[in-house]
């Protein structure tokens, strides 16, 4: 165990870290208890299931990610944020990163779009909300 992790675990009672050997990842959770100390070792899975191999072929896990900024934000600081933020995302080293974990990065991001993207994934997602027999929340403003 490490020392940081044993100090820990003598200031508090309690110490939580990461491990790994040549055989697997685990998560460790050390207690102190009245008659001695409690250790759980949880296996983490090095091997992530794709949902095909879950049972889910076809399935559609397209996702987005966007930056949000209070109703009356300036359009001169928005479009400032834009540029400065679309600058990284087009940059080579964060291009690679997300090919590397299988995702694309749109050319063209803008405000619009994101607004756009918003609306159409509100009516897909009320859709599959009223398949499941959830009633979709009506938006909040």
């Amino acid at each position: 165990m490490p020392e940081v992790y044993k100090e820990e675990l003598d200031s508090r009672g309690d110490s939580d870290f990461a491990y790994a050997n040549e055989f697997a990842r685990y998560r460790v959770s050390v207690v102190r208890q009245r008659l001695g100390i409690e250790i759980v070792f949880r296996v983490i899975n090095t091997h992530v299931r794709t949902m095909d191999e879950l049972g889910f072929p076809n399935f559609d896990y397209s996702g987005f990610v966007g930056l949000a900024a209070p109703a009356k934000t300036p359009p001169a600081i928005v479009a400032f944020l834009n540029k400065e933020l679309n600058a990284v995302v087009q940059s080579q080293p964060f291009r690679e990163r997300m090919e590397a974990l299988g995702m694309t990065v749109p050319a063209d991001n803008t405000p619009e779009k994101l607004a756009d993207l918003l609306r159409r994934e509100t009516v897909r997602q009320a859709a599959l909300a009223k398949l499941s027999g959830h009633a979709p929340l009506a938006p909040q403003r």
